[in-house]
């Protein structure tokens, strides 16, 4: 897992799925006209382990009450 920004400076989370040979990347966006945040989830299978230059963060999944729904996923990154 690591952090990217997109062309335009928008972060991103990777997740190198090393077995599958696949990078899932998540671009996080925030609708600010409802303050409601969500995320474009784009699988990117062609990649070059080369090419990657990234520092590793550790990724917990806590769980959260949001509107209707039971729970939400939360990811919390941190570079340690």
């Amino acid at each position: 897992v690591f952090l990217a920004t997109d062309i335009d400076g928008m972060p991103i989370i990777c997740f190198l799925l090393h077995e599958q040979k696949t990078l899932l990347a998540v671009r996080i966006q925030a609708d600010e006209s409802n303050e409601e945040a969500f995320g474009d989830i784009k699988s990117h299978i062609s990649w070059n382990i080369p090419a990657f230059a990234a520092a590793p963060v550790v990724v917990t999944r806590p769980r959260a009450r949001v509107g209707l729904l039971p729970f939400t996923d939360i990811l919390i990154l941190t570079p340690e």
